[in-house]
């Protein structure tokens, strides 16, 4: 997944046209033989020539969508677009095909390099939460310091939980592009470290400084407070079994972003309920005799405790995965080329 492609995708799906060409200008800068990446550039930058009365802008675009054609012939969304712009009387089949065909080094002179000021309005301007949870996520797993003020700014700022919980998530890759330490002491200073955890403390967790150990530590402490056994919960993580039955609540990233909220807000006759749609009786059961859930359907603190230990360990896993997806030149390919199938209908 090229995580640039997804966060332009975004963009463009509300006009933000803007945005999108300038990150698809860096899917491009990372593969410039993806036709697709091309067709998006060329799209983007059309529709903000149309948006912005700025036409000498638009041939640029055709020539990006004429590169994506060239690269793959049987790319039908470029080809149908030249189609229609060779039969536009404004535009014409001699135009096309006098356009010369723009090299990366020639387009790449039209990025601009957007100050977190202008990010972070227009981040502001979408207009779907979801969207804006999904741009944080996909700007922030690129690792570009260019977005660390923007995950800095959510997290102070934003009134929308989950966004805050998906910048703390991808804060830590930023530990040694900015000082994260004013950010997390602006946190405890205005006593908001509860509404953000348990991603607070595991954020803490995630970066290599004496201050952000301790913060964790505090984590652990708290954990102990609660009445939970650490030995018993660290007998609990060895417990195959036990782990395939409560994957099951993580099955997908939007359930998993629920469950993480329910553990944050406490909700633990909620979770209770969620699990009882998933299981049989008998893991049920089994989940009682553990003391992980109580005879009235509510996680324990034990429960809340372990729920919190198999995430970090996911989040964890999902790491690993990309580290080795960008490890193989190969499998990154096929992911790329899987991917097309999935978002190309918006155009």
């Amino acid at each position: 997944m090229n995580h640039y492609e997804q966060s332009a995708l975004l963009f463009y799906s509300e006009k933000n046209f803007f945005m999108s060409y300038n990150l698809f200008l860096e899917a491009v800068r990372m593969d410039k033989e993806n036709t697709m990446f091309w067709y998006g550039l060329g799209d983007s930058i059309c529709g903000y020539s149309n948006q912005n009365g700025i036409q000498k802008l638009y041939p640029l675009g055709i020539s990006c969508i004429k590169k994506s054609f060239e690269i793959n012939p049987e790319n039908k969304y470029s080809s149908s677009m030249l189609e229609r712009m060779k039969n536009n009387l404004s535009i014409g089949e001699e135009f096309i095909s006098k356009l010369k065909i723009v090299s990366f080094e020639e387009i790449e002179k039209i990025g601009v390099d957007i100050p977190n000021e202008k990010l972070i309005e227009n981040f502001q301007k979408l207009k779907s939460a979801d969207n804006k949870i999904k741009a944080i996520m996909h700007l922030g797993e690129t690792k570009n310091p260019k977005y660390a003020a923007l995950l800095e700014h959510c997290i102070l700022n934003d009134e929308n939980q989950t966004i805050r919980f998906a910048a703390l998530k991808r804060i830590g890759f930023y530990q040694n592009d900015i000082d994260l330490k004013p950010m997390f002491d602006s946190i405890i200073a205005d006593n908001k470290v509860e509404e953000n955890e348990p991603y607070f403390s595991l954020a803490a967790g995630g970066i290599n400084k004496d201050w952000a150990k301790e913060i964790h530590s505090k984590f652990q402490e708290k954990l102990e407070k609660n009445d939970v056994d650490l030995n018993k919960l660290n007998s609990l993580m060895q417990d195959d079994m036990l782990y395939m039955n409560l994957s099951m609540l993580f099955l997908g990233e939007t359930r998993t972003e629920e469950l993480k909220a329910s553990i944050q807000n406490n909700k633990r006759k909620e979770i209770g309920d969620k699990i009882a749609l998933y299981m049989k009786p008998n893991v049920i059961d089994d989940l009682k005799q553990k003391e992980i859930m109580d005879e009235e359907g509510r996680f324990s603190s034990l429960g809340i405790a372990l729920l919190n230990k198999y995430l970090q360990m996911i989040e964890s896993s999902q790491v690993n995965k990309k580290e080795e997806i960008n490890k193989s030149p190969k499998k990154e390919i096929t992911l790329k080329t899987s991917e097309k199938k999935k978002w190309w209908k918006l155009w």
